[in-house]
């Protein structure tokens, strides 16, 4: 007799579940959609040729034409592509290390340095964007 009753409670509450959940659905189902907008750039930046140059400790001069939404790591990369410059780079979360610069192991207590008018930009070259003429520095120095 117990188990009749709470059998009985169980079915209707079985049911209530399923009527409520029917109701449920077809109310989500049959909603308005939410409004997206898309968001407008007014800040669009105008693509431009932009030629770079880096100069390498003082003697050689590599460049590459590239446009100036690039960065001066893509600048580096298309150099090491076009096999006019050998570097292994290293990317930390705080910015980027290079190494071993044409096969050449970095001594100890050196480091390889990027500049920019004489600002070390090592550090955020994957950030820096290329300025047409621009030139850059890659030098061997004491940490």
């Amino acid at each position: 007799m117990k188990l009749n009753k709470l059998q009985n409670y169980m079915i209707f509450g079985y049911i209530l579940f399923l009527v409520f959940g029917f109701v449920y659905v077809r109310k989500v189902i049959t909603s308005t959609s939410i409004k997206t907008y898309e968001k407008d750039n007014d800040k669009k930046e105008s693509v431009k040729p932009a030629k770079a140059y880096l100069i390498f400790q003082g003697k050689d001069t590599f460049n590459a034409r590239l446009q100036n939404i690039d960065t001066v790591g893509d600048f580096l990369n298309k150099l090491r592509d076009n096999d006019q410059l050998f570097f292994e780079r290293t990317r930390y979360t705080y910015g980027t290390e290079i190494s071993d610069v044409n096969h050449v192991k970095t001594p100890e207590g050196f480091e390889w340095k990027v500049f920019s008018n004489g600002t070390d930009i090592t550090y955020a070259v994957d950030d820096i964007k290329l300025v047409d003429e621009s030139t850059y520095e890659l030098k061997l120095v004491k940490q």
